[in-house]
């Protein structure tokens, strides 16, 4: 975390000479909430669009004028105590050096693409916004994989650069002798490796100084792989779109956000839900994107983080909640219910006087394509809790198998 440290005070000496300029096109917004979070129409299909322009910088802006909290835009913990804090403002600073790297030393340009396996790292969201703001499509993927699962994503999507830790270098070197479009490797890491670029040593030289691209909100942003349980994994193609769709009413309804909030997002960032639930979602609310490491799920720490910590929305996979309700946290309890009927029929935690779930099983639907499914099994915070109201999967309109919601 040293190397954090040093980047942050490098940007405290130079955002004193280094003007922000708000890039034009985000007066378009005709609406503004509550909040001040910018936002479309549900019928609005702007023909650009870039979150790193559109959104970050926005919440950059509101910063700089003093219409926004003093909570940080990026909270990352780890067990050890450490604490990362980043404001928008660094944010943008952070993500503008980023994709100078790619640019600027790597070479890469608008269309190529990059390999993003990282574990819950700060440097993964610097990595992601960096792709944004220069229209390298950057493609997700779980720290789990191995030098045959690196091998085929590289071969099938062409990618042109990768950045990893020193724990997946060596898989990566065993098989990048068979990639001929992959041209360079960036490496997150205290400790530099033959042939790769550090990335570390490189965003703390770069400049801060980038315009971002004006991307159409039909060009590529980001590839995603699927799980393969039917055969080879096969990539999933997502434009600048998918993330505008959170500037929608619509979409804003079910977890209603605001730029106070401090959300939790629990899923691997190899995942979309990662993306859209640590990345889209809160920011384009102005809130605070939690992030514990948690190099393995452990239900013990993930109770204790969400009382430790100021978190007010939590969204994780339902097997999460499954590991909670095995542990015996004796007094404590927990409520809840999902799509998945063995997991509604579940036994009851103790979390104390605390509500912890606000997943009541009520049917919410978003327009297709809007947000985290086409039909939502949920319930809004505005809406009272009704029982009993749960169908199986198939039963009635069509569902989805969704994350449970939690809200307190």
């Amino acid at each position: 975390m040293q190397w954090l440290m040093r980047l942050r005070v490098l940007w405290g000496t130079h955002k004193s000479c280094h003007a922000f300029h708000l890039a034009p096109r985000t007066l378009r917004f005709q609406s503004v909430s509550a909040t001040g979070a910018p936002r479309w129409n549900d019928h609005d299909r702007p023909e650009k669009f870039n979150f790193a322009s559109d959104v970050l910088d926005y919440w950059t802006q509101m910063e700089k004028e003093g219409k926004r909290g003093p909570n940080p835009a990026l909270w990352w913990v780890n067990s050890q105590g450490n604490e990362v804090k980043w404001s928008f403002r660094e944010l943008t600073d952070f993500t503008c050096r980023a994709a100078n790297v790619f640019t600027q030393t790597c070479g890469l340009q608008q269309g190529d693409r990059l390999a993003l396996i990282l574990p819950r790292v700060p440097e993964w969201w610097l990595v992601a916004m960096g792709c944004i703001r220069t229209g390298i499509i950057f493609m997700p993927g779980t720290t789990q994989m191995k030098a045959k699962d690196i091998l085929y994503r590289l071969k099938q999507s062409n990618a042109h650069s990768i950045v990893t830790t020193d724990a997946l270098a060596p898989e990566v070197d065993s098989v990048a002798s068979e990639c001929p479009a992959l041209k360079t490797k960036l490496l997150v890491s205290d400790h530099g490796r033959e042939g790769w670029l550090d990335f570390r040593s490189l965003i703390q030289s770069a400049s801060p100084d980038h315009t971002c691209i004006k991307s159409k909100t039909t060009d590529p942003m980001v590839i995603f792989f699927t799980s393969g349980t039917t055969g080879f994994p096969k990539m999933a193609k997502h434009s600048h779109g998918l993330s505008l769709r959170h500037s929608f009413p619509s979409s804003r309804k079910l977890l209603q956000l605001k730029a106070s909030d401090v959300f939790w997002c629990l899923s691997d960032p190899g995942w979309i839900l990662a993306v859209m639930g640590a990345v889209f979602e809160p920011w384009t609310a102005g809130s605070t994107v939690f992030i514990h490491h948690l190099p393995q799920f452990d239900p013990k720490v993930i109770v204790e983080t969400l009382f430790k910590y100021p978190i007010t929305q939590c969204i994780a996979a339902p097997s999460v909640y499954r590991m909670i309700l095995q542990e015996n946290f004796g007094r404590w309890s927990l409520s809840l219910s999902c799509p998945k009927p063995s997991l509604a029929r579940s036994k009851g935690v103790n979390f104390g006087k605390r509500s912890l779930v606000r997943c009541n099983g009520s049917k919410f639907s978003i327009p297709s394509g809007c947000d985290l499914g086409h039909t939502l099994a949920a319930s809004c915070p505005h809406m009272a809790g009704r029982g009993g109201l749960l169908r199986a999967d198939g039963e009635g309109p069509r569902t989805a198998s969704i994350p449970a919601f939690l809200s307190f």
